[in-house]
């Protein structure tokens, strides 16, 4: 029995027979007691190592958690704080219209409010200011600031104000320190702060030694003989506003009513108050509201000179807009017409130094902008320009620029379209000559047709040659002796061959004149060439005597190879005779 007993062991899955081991034994009975919190360890181990979990985990406590660790201190708000600023400044860079819109509704009124506050204090400034400005006592008052040493506003506004507030202070209660404070414009507080903490001081005095209940506290301290001090209690803070002059007790209403909406939108945070004033800063508006003052209402009769300076500045004006619309009128009708005017390119035009400046390109052949001023009263001492030279390629500017070049006679009409320059009329030989080399340098000019241009010189010369080449000088038979009765023959040519010569040189072609013999057929040939060329040689020799240059002039003899009429017997006379011919060597 012993022996049975010594061999059984019990096992988590019921008793196991002999020969198990005592350690499995003792493994098995573990898993027993310690299988469920070893597997809720497991699962919180995993949970805790599997960051997508543990985030979800942390978020559905992390909101109660921040507010319970706010509840006793500001240690989250100063580690976040610098996070904050970060992430703020990030998005501001990123998208600065997000932040814009976020603080768009609380930002624009508080903004507006005091735009308009300032603009009514000052416009309520400047009418006081004007209605004492021209007047017998604002002369007293100009005295009593020079004598003061205080400035003619401050003097007005002593004379005239009932009231206004000067500074407005929210004070915490139990600590004493200023939650917000706010100032008049132009006025200066040496040290908020210390200003709060004596009012505070005051109230505690007031209260130790006067009262013992909560009511019993300070509402008015006067300082001096021209501020008042109003306070208004509430149950977290009061108010402290300084007063010069002496207010409506309907004022007084008015502060309570602040007071009540303070604590009614900020009782929580005065309440928790440890001393950071941040949360304050958007009273700053309402206390605005409290910077209220009123002045006295004159109702004496007004002084001439309030409607007597009004009126003349009112007709200045008018005259110098007068002045000023005829000035640019003129201005602008000049400058219409210079932009119109042919090769003149305005760049820059406008008035500088008191006068008009203008810049641009100009034509030489344009016309002069100083007589365009004059026409439109525009001095032109008043106006300076500055132009830069330039050719205008419109078409009458290179007509224009051509006929300046060419200068042409009153007899050529000079005419251009579309590139080409046409003339017709009549001109000398040399002029159509040079004109026709000049054009080829006039920009704007592609092509030239002078052929309607009548050459008088070379009409002339084809005239005077064509009357010496129809001359015939006869000799006599079988001699080179003249016939008589030829003088005024001669001398008519003797004239012509002249004549030729001079309109040569004019022309500048060189010209060559022949005097060419001839003889008839009786004798043989040889005598008849040698004859031949001593009768053009004997005529030479004659009009050398009549002081005709043989320069030019070249001698001839053809014998009778060339009858100058006929072969016939009756012409025998019309061939022992000399004739001329012109030879020009350049294209005429």
């Amino acid at each position: 029995m012993d022996k049975h007993r010594d061999s059984t062991v019990w096992h988590s899955n019921g008793i196991t027979g002999a020969g198990s081991s005592p350690d499995e034994g003792i493994g098995e009975l573990r898993d027993l007691l310690l299988g469920p919190e070893k597997e809720k360890i497991e699962q919180i181990s995993q949970r805790y190592n599997n960051p997508d979990q543990f985030a979800r985990d942390v978020s559905r406590i992390l909101a109660e958690a921040i507010k319970i660790r706010d509840a006793k201190d500001d240690r989250i708000a100063r580690a976040i704080a610098p996070s904050m600023e970060k992430i703020l400044h990030q998005s501001v860079k990123k998208n600065p219209a997000a932040l814009a819109n976020a603080i768009y509704p609380v930002l624009g009124p508080a903004i507006r409010k005091a735009i308009s506050t300032a603009i009514l204090g000052m416009m309520q400034s400047l009418n006081h200011l004007l209605n004492n400005s021209f007047s017998l006592q604002s002369l007293r008052w100009r005295y009593e600031a020079i004598k003061t040493k205080k400035s003619f506003a401050e003097v007005v506004l002593l004379h005239t104000l009932i009231y206004q507030v000067e500074q407005v202070f929210f004070i915490h209660r139990k600590t004493g320190l200023m939650l917000a404070h706010v100032l008049a414009n132009g006025d200066k507080s040496k040290d908020p702060d210390l200003v709060s903490g004596m009012l505070s001081a005051i109230q505690d005095f007031v209260h130790d030694s006067f009262g013992g209940e909560d009511e019993d506290l300070l509402d008015t301290l006067r300082i001096g003989n021209s501020r008042t001090v109003w306070v208004e209690q509430g149950p977290f803070a009061f108010l402290a506003v300084v007063i010069r002059g002496t207010p409506p007790m309907e004022f007084r209403e008015d502060l309570r009513e602040t007071v009540e909406t303070i604590h009614l939108q900020n009782a929580e945070e005065m309440e928790q108050f440890n001393g950071d004033t941040t949360p304050f800063l958007r009273l700053v508006p309402v206390l605005e509201s409290c910077l209220q003052f009123k002045v006295k209402e004159t109702t004496k009769k007004k002084s001439v000179f309030l409607w007597l300076v009004p009126m003349v500045l009112i007709i200045g004006l008018c005259f110098w807009g007068i002045v000023h619309y005829q000035r640019m009128s003129r201005w602008h009708n000049f400058m219409q017409e210079l932009r119109s005017a042919s090769g003149i390119t305005i760049t820059e035009a406008g008035r500088r130094s008191g006068g008009y400046h203008i810049a641009g390109l100009k034509d030489p052949l344009a016309a002069d902008p100083a007589t365009l001023s004059d026409r439109f009263g525009m001095p032109s001492e008043s106006v300076t320009y500055h132009w830069t030279p330039y050719l205008s390629m419109s078409d009458n500017f290179i007509l224009a620029r051509a006929i300046d070049a060419l200068e042409p006679p009153t007899s050529v009409e000079i005419n251009y379209t579309d590139g080409k320059l046409t003339g017709k009329g009549f001109a000398g030989h040399r002029w159509i000559r040079t004109a026709m080399g000049i054009v080829k340098v006039i920009p704007g000019i592609s092509a030239v047709d002078f052929q309607s241009i009548v050459d008088m010189d070379t009409v002339k010369f084809n005239q005077l040659r064509d009357r010496l080449e129809s001359k015939i000088v006869y000799f006599m038979e079988n001699s080179k002796r003249l016939l008589p009765g030829q003088e005024e023959n001669i001398k008519d040519i003797l004239t012509i061959i002249q004549e030729i010569r001079h309109l040569g040189r004019a022309m500048e072609v060189p010209v060559n004149i022949m005097f060419i013999g001839h003889t008839d057929s009786k004798g043989s040939a040889d005598y008849n060439l040698a004859l031949s060329r001593e009768r053009a040689a004997q005529l030479l020799n004659f009009l050398t005597d009549l002081h005709i240059s043989p320069v030019g002039i070249t001698v001839l003899g053809i014998g009778e190879s060339t009858p100058t009429d006929s072969d016939d017997l009756r012409y025998e006379k019309i061939n022992r005779s000399v004739t001329f011919e012109v030879v020009v060597n350049d294209a005429m």
